[in-house]
């Protein structure tokens, strides 16, 4: 087993760790074909679990009243185009609306298609828990989650593994520049149906997959949302603490610059409060 930068790696399809296959843990976080097919196919289905959606269920009495008020809301005409543009600009549109900013006023879902802020890869779009400002450096730490708007094609009613490869890379990559995030929380969605995945830190490089069966957006006749939408809704108002991604409290800190991860570390430029001296 040889370790790189990429992690463990061994024939491609990764140093498993004994048992891994029924614990839902894997030891190589970074696998060549990471992003691609062949990198869901090889590292992360033979792990992952299927398990009920893990963070808490919140407020849903706002939801009922926000898909009252919004049609959007309730997923009730997304696109059935097969280019990705439409997808992306409702979806975007109907996460924005239905962020309780009563709650969290700072809380924003941006379109990230065009913005490579993950070592040059680029969301389709982002979950931030501050203030977003764009071009950031500090958008990495302060980015919660991920979703991938992917069409569905086909019959089968299931996302495509390069689709889910390439949710869970974003995954990854948000894990690794986090050192106090247990796990990070992704998602894929057409805007009909949802599917939601996390990856944990385990011990020493390993990783824990888990996902949630592919779930419908929208509402039924009497505007009782689908379990899709109750998560969805779930997602983008958790607080920190609920999704295990807590931003680090440096009062003496001022952050700057996000300079780059490692196998070892996370490193930021930042300034020495009240000397101003550059750290």
């Amino acid at each position: 087993c040889r370790r790189g930068e990429g992690g463990c790696r061994r024939g491609g399809g990764g140093c498993r760790k004994g048992g891994s296959r029924s614990c839902g843990t894997l030891r190589d976080a970074d696998n060549p074909a990471q992003g691609t097919a062949e990198y869901y196919n090889a590292v992360v289905k033979p792990v992952l679990k299927v398990i009920p959606f893990w963070l808490p269920n919140k407020k849903n009495r706002a939801l009922l009243t926000v898909i009252r008020q919004s049609l959007q809301c309730r997923f009730e005409d997304p696109p059935i185009d097969s280019a990705e543009a439409p997808y992306q600009e409702y979806f975007t549109s109907a996460a924005t609306k239905l962020l309780d900013k009563t709650q969290q006023p700072d809380r924003s879902i941006v379109d990230t298609s065009d913005i490579g802020y993950l070592d040059g890869r680029k969301p389709d779009c982002t979950l931030y828990g501050a203030k977003y400002v764009e071009n950031s450096p500090l958008a990495p730490l302060l980015a919660l989650s991920t979703i991938e708007i992917k069409p569905v094609t086909g019959k089968s009613g299931t996302f495509t593994a390069t689709a889910i490869g390439e949710a869970l890379t974003f995954g990854e990559r948000l894990l690794s520049i986090k050192p106090f995030a247990t796990a990070v929380t992704v998602a894929v969605t057409d805007c009909h149906r949802i599917q939601f995945f996390r990856v944990s830190r385990g011990q020493a490089d390993e990783r824990a997959y888990a996902c949630t069966a592919v779930e419908k957006l929208g509402v039924t006749s009497d505007n009782t949302p689908h379990d899709g939408l109750v998560h969805l809704w779930n997602l983008l108002n958790a607080t920190p603490a609920d999704l295990k991604a807590e931003v680090p409290s440096l009062e003496s800190i001022q952050l700057e610059d996000f300079l780059g991860a490692g196998t070892y570390g996370v490193v930021f430029a930042g300034r020495l409060r009240p000397a101003d001296q550059f750290l």
